[in-house]
């Protein structure tokens, strides 16, 4: 009888050998249970390491060959939903940079995440640049200059990516080669990271010389118009909890519709401009421009509670479990991140920065990770605890940070200075 070799990764890297039997298939769970059971496997030195067999085997019998996560997708604030929750663990204190890689011109806007390429974006005075990297070593798999800076993250449907410029464009690219399967110019900068539901991208722009913006349908396939809707102020982001998409624009006003239908469930307007929706457990969370966080029904757009957090918000909100995390800034003064509680509907903590301002935060396992920009051109990265609100670690940058992304543990940035950074 020969064996197969499972590997594990962290927390616990460790290597099992599991039976194959006389003509080297894999024996099933079943088998391997009762083989432990009559003691006929005796190379497991300890309990646990006769439960991962089990895993391991289970894992390998229906289909999954391996233990990396190359498959899962990674976009901007975690998924759809921009809850900004990342099914990942992040190191309890960093270990350095796994990589940098530098570009021509900055990096504002989040990176994309799939089976194990980075996706992003620059921002120059006339130009921008899509790119695609590894997401292991840093190298560029391909590149494709824009008219305009690239204004915001990237989605993705099968095999393609979507992303749009300053210069009133969206692109579908292929995502291994970087070839342009279409490029639709629309009325506006595109405002918002694409949202790609149904065989449909959905995305917003912002009119530079007036206060308006349209919110757009277009075929994911082709990039022929479906329909669109002018609002009366920029669109400021999306988010979709898998029956009903949602959107804010600059007025004040959030947005509920059905994906492939132009007609609104619902609206709700606001005293000032609120920031990209999140979606979370049938709750719709946005924070406004006067320092108010909010937590609305998704079904009928009533206000469930509101807070004010007296600072200047903009940031969209992030949600775990019973809290939800806010960054708010004090132009001039100080910048805050809090922790509010959904059930006492109060501040549980809250950390300050003198200047400067947070970045969107993300949730992981323990902790929250979040840029930090002051106004001195200094930046960081930062764990922190989502009990009590301590620093578990912090990360110097090179210049103005994005949002963070994370994924098996790593954390992925992008700055002003022109890095991307993979932060082990």
């Amino acid at each position: 009888m020969g064996s197969l070799v499972c590997g594990f990764d962290e927390p616990h890297r460790s290597h099992f050998r599991l039976p194959l039997d006389e003509d080297g298939l894999l024996i099933d769970i079943i088998t391997v249970r009762e083989m432990l059971s009559s003691r006929k496997i005796t190379s497991f030195n300890s309990h646990y390491e006769h439960i991962m067999a089990l895993f391991c085997t289970f894992i390998m019998f229906i289909g999954c060959g391996t233990s990396e996560s190359d498959n899962s997708e990674v976009v901007d604030r975690g998924g759809l939903d921009r809850a900004g929750v990342f099914d990942s663990k992040s190191a309890s204190k960093p270990l350095g940079k796994g990589w940098s890689f530098s570009t021509e011109h900055k990096v504002v806007h989040a990176v994309a995440i799939k089976e194990g390429k980075v996706y992003f974006g620059t921002s120059g005075l006339e130009e921008g640049k899509i790119l695609s990297l590894g997401a292991e070593e840093g190298k560029v798999k391909w590149s494709l200059s824009t008219e305009g800076s690239v204004s915001t993250s990237a989605d993705f449907q099968s095999g393609n990516i979507y992303i749009g410029t300053s210069q009133n464009s969206i692109y579908s690219l292929n995502r291994r080669t970087g070839e342009v399967n279409w490029k639709e110019n629309v009325e506006g900068a595109v405002s918002t990271t694409p949202l790609v539901v149904g065989g449909q991208v959905y995305f917003g722009t912002d009119y530079y010389e007036s206060e308006g913006g349209i919110f757009y349908s277009l075929s994911a396939d082709t990039g022929e118009k479906n329909w669109s809707i002018v609002s009366s102020g920029g669109v400021k982001g999306l988010s979709y909890d898998g029956d009903r998409i949602y959107f804010s624009e600059g007025s004040g006003t959030i947005y509920s519709l059905k994906p492939g239908q132009k007609e609104f469930v619902w609206k709700l307007k606001n005293e000032s401009t609120p920031s990209a929706p999140s979606v979370y457990q049938n709750r719709v969370y946005i924070s406004t421009y006067e320092g108010r966080v909010k937590s609305v029904n998704s079904q009928n757009g009533e206000i469930s509670w509101s807070i004010d957090l007296k600072g200047h918000g903009y940031n969209s909100p992030v949600i775990a479990d019973t809290s939800v995390y806010v960054t708010t800034r004090y132009v001039g003064t100080f910048a805050k991140i809090y922790s509010v509680s959904q059930k006492q509907k109060k501040v549980k903590w809250s950390m300050t920065r003198s200047s400067g301002s947070f970045t969107v935060p993300v949730v992981t396992d323990k902790g929250i990770v979040v840029g930090y920009n002051d106004m001195t051109d200094e930046s960081y990265v930062y764990k922190i605890g989502r009990k009590h609100g301590n620093v578990m670690w912090e990360y110097n940058a090179s210049g103005q940070v994005t949002s963070p992304v994370l994924q098996d543990g790593k954390v992925y940035v992008g700055d002003g200075e022109g890095f991307v950074y993979k932060i082990r």
